[in-house]
Parts: C-alpha cells; sequence; structure tokens
C-alpha cells in the first residue's frame, strides 16, 4: 500500500469524471484498470472514489462515473462484488428511487436514468442467478414500472454509439473553440498595447490640467503647493497649529470656504491657447476611445465568455485583464468628461468630396437609358460650321485663315479631306 498512489488515484478518477465529457479519457482508463490489476487494495480505493463520485448533485458527474463502473464490473470479481453489496444505494443514485429525484441538469438525468436501467438489465442477463441482489433490485425496478419499453428503449450499444457520436460532435466543438481562442487572444495580444498607450495618453493629459491630491500628510510642504509643486519637504520642528497661522488660516475675522469637490475643480480648468494642444490631444485620444476602443472590448470580453476551452485559468486571466482595461477606460471617459472634452466630428472640406460627388452623379445616371443617334446624319448636319464659316479667333486653328501663314516656307496649309457620299 503506498498513500501516494491512493491519492493520485483518487485524482485521477476526480478528473475522468468530472471532465463533462460523454466519452472516458482513454489514458486516465487504462492507468486506472491497471492500478486495478495491482492489488486488491487499489479495487477497494478505486471503489469508494466512484461512489463518492456517485453522490455528488450533478448527473454529469454521475453519468461518468457510471461508465466507469461498467468498464470495471466486467473485469474485477471484487469489484463486482462490492457493488451487488451496495446495489440499493447504487440504484437510488443512478436511477432516483423511493422518491430520489436526480440531480440536473434535466437531460443528462434522463440519458443517466436510461444507460442505468439498460446496463442493471444487461447485468440482470448475464449475472442475475450469481448474484442475487442484482436479481432482487431488477424484480423491483420491474414490478414498480421503471422496466417498461418507455423506459429501457435503447440497448447498451445503442447508448455507448450515441455517446461516441456526442464525444466526437464534443471534440470538434473543442477544436472550434480553441481556434477562435487563439485567433482571438492573438488579435487581444496585437491591440492591447495600442489601447494601454492611448489610455496613458489621457492620464498625461489629466496629470499636467489636473494636479492630483496628494491627501492628508504632515510632511506636505504647503509652500511647494502654492508654487504647483508636489514634493514633501523634510520634516520641520512645527506643529499643524503653526503651519495653519503661517498662511494665514489662523484668523477668526473672515471665513473662508474651500470647495475641493470634483466638479468645482473641474469649473477651473479651462481650454485656453496655452493648453489647446493638449486638449487636442486628449480629445483626438478620448475620440479613439469612444468610437472604437470600448467596442472592441467589450466585444473581446462577450466573445471569451462564450468560447469554452480546457484551459479554464488561462480564460480567466484574459477576461479579468480585460475588465480591469474597461474599468481604466470607464475612469478615463470620467474625467473627460468632467473636463468637457466631446467627441470630435471629423470637418470635411467641401472640395474633398468631389471626386465621389462626381461618382455620384455617374451612379446617378448609369441606369438612364441612351438615346440612338444616327452618327453620319450628325455629321451632315455639322458640315455647315466649318472653321473657314467662322471668326478668326472662335475658329479651330485660327492662324490657317492668317494670309501671312502663306509666305512661311514650313507651313503647307490645312489638310485637305475630301468626303465621299455613300450611296
Amino acid at each position: 500500500m503506498n498513500p501516494e498512489i491512493d491519492e493520485k488515484l483518487g485524482q485521477i478518477i476526480k478528473q475522468i469524471t468530472e471532465s463533462g465529457e460523454w466519452s472516458l479519457d482513454e489514458k486516465k482508463l487504462k492507468l486506472i484498470k491497471s492500478t486495478c490489476k495491482r492489488s486488491d487494495h487499489y479495487v477497494n480505493v478505486t471503489f469508494e472514489h466512484i461512489m463518492a463520485q456517485l453522490q455528488k448533485n450533478h448527473s454529469q458527474i454521475r453519468y461518468s462515473s457510471l461508465q466507469l463502473i461498467e468498464q470495471l464490473f466486467e473485469r474485477s470479481k471484487l469489484f463486482r462484488e462490492l457493488l451487488t453489496e451496495d446495489f440499493p444505494l447504487f440504484i437510488q443514485q443512478v436511477v432516483g428511487i423511493q422518491n430520489t429525484e436526480l440531480p440536473p441538469p434535466v437531460p443528462v438525468a434522463a440519458k443517466l436514468k436510461q444507460y442505468a436501467l439498460a446496463l442493471i438489465k444487461n447485468w440482470y442477463i448475464k449475472y442475475g442467478e450469481k448474484y442475487r441482489q442484482i436479481g432482487i433490485s431488477f424484480d423491483f425496478l420491474l414490478d414498480n414500472g421503471f422496466m417498461d419499453d418507455n423506459q429501457v428503449s435503447s440497448s447498451l450499444s445503442s447508448i455507448h454509439s450515441d455517446n461516441i457520436n456526442k464525444a466526437n460532435k464534443s471534440a470538434r466543438m473543442k477544436a472550434i473553440h480553441l481556434n477562435r481562442y487563439e485567433l482571438l487572444k492573438a488579435d487581444i495580444d496585437d491591440h492591447l498595447e495600442i489601447i494601454q498607450s492611448n489610455l496613458d495618453t489621457m492620464d498625461g493629459c489629466f496629470d499636467i490640467l489636473v494636479p492630483k491630491n496628494i491627501g492628508d500628510d504632515d510632511q506636505i510642504d504647503f509652500d511647494a503647493l502654492l508654487r504647483g509643486e508636489s514634493t514633501p519637504k523634510q520634516p520641520m520642528a512645527t506643529n499643524y497649529k503653526d503651519d495653519i497661522v503661517s498662511h494665514g488660516l489662523g484668523s477668526s475675522r473672515y471665513k473662508i470656504t474651500i470647495d475641493l469637490s470634483e466638479a468645482s475643480l473641474m469649473e477651473d480648468v479651462q481650454e485656453t491657447e496655452e493648453n489647446s494642444v493638449l486638449f487636442d490631444q486628449l480629445r483626438e485620444a478620448f475620440t479613439v476611445l469612444q468610437t472604437k476602443h470600448v467596442k472592441q472590448v467589450n466585444d473581446w470580453i462577450n466573445a471569451l465568455i462564450k468560447i469554452d476551452i480546457n484551459d479554464k485559468a488561462e480564460k480567466e486571466n484574459l477576461v479579468k485583464r480585460l475588465i480591469d482595461i474597461k474599468s481604466r477606460m470607464a475612469e478615463s471617459s470620467r474625467k473627460a468628461k468632467l473636463l468637457n472634452v466631446q467627441v470630435s466630428q471629423r470637418k470635411i472640406d467641401p472640395n474633398e468630396n468631389a471626386p465621389d460627388d462626381i461618382e455620384g452623379e455617374d451612379e446617378e445616371f448609369e441606369d438612364e437609358e441612351f438615346e440612338e443617334v444616327d452618327i453620319n446624319k450628325e455629321r451632315k448636319s455639322n458640315r455647315k460650321y466649318n472653321s473657314r464659316q467662322l471668326p478668326p479667333l472662335q475658329r479651330i486653328f485660327p492662324l490657317s485663315s492668317d494670309p501671312r501663314m502663306s509666305e512661311d516656307p514650313t507651313y503647307s496649309g490645312p489638310l485637305q479631306i475630301k468626303e465621299t457620299e455613300q450611296v
């Protein structure tokens, strides 16, 4: 006997029955079988852990535990003896007798009951005469209407085949989800740094425009604060009353009201020519945040919630990172709105869309029917408007009518084209 092996055996049984799969993990099942073959002690340990799993309030765990029981029941005589001794409790956990309801989920509970009844019927046929408890339990189930045709409508072979089909479908879905997760993770890795950089830009603007609240500290140098400095000075041998008096706040002849509310502070921060560059940068970062990054992070979170992968811890850590970023974005948006920073609307130059307008005009007339024109007729009608009949300045080649051109030896005159009438 080895306590470490006992503990490891219990962990493997827990893992194989709580995987949520419709078929048992082959490697873990083989390890359990090989361990049980080593001694009867490990058979007893395995039986105790399986019965503990059968009592958990989840039908999927009980369904996987029943699959493990079927595998060991056929291979170990000791396991059969242990199970038949607790057969009434076993039936109660997998069938739901004596006003005991099976745990949720309801669809899995129905399949658990169907599988258990088919398995008990098969054991009764094969081992009913040898193990008296199986025969008694079968008769009880038969007399109380559990073994009618409606309850045992499927054979073990069909149930096993259905489990294989479901396992294959589940494997395909897991592969799809894993692929989606890897693509989503890559997208997050590529863009999350950009979002954080944009938030850092906004925080930098906030730090310059709005001084941080230093807090209550006896070491604060009030003179430095008045000069816009926030570095604490070295402790001096003065008390709180002396500090108040030294700044003219110790007199009772007048009242001073100090409004430290956030809204009051923000009202004092107005856009000027000196800080316009900061406000422009803040507006640009805030616009990107509102129009792109907020939706992007929300889409990531919603997609991650729907994806199912084996490594739950990794997905939860990634979701937590995005939630932290979302909280930071909400805080940056709140500060920007307090400073009356608005999402900037892009100013459009009227001439900027000229090509689009032209294209729009083309699209407007693209469905119009064009009128057919007789080209020869048009050509004849245009003959009476030749360039020689037009004033010199309106001709196509005005120099051709200039008399001085004939004296130019390089000029041979216009090319004469004779037109032939088609008969």
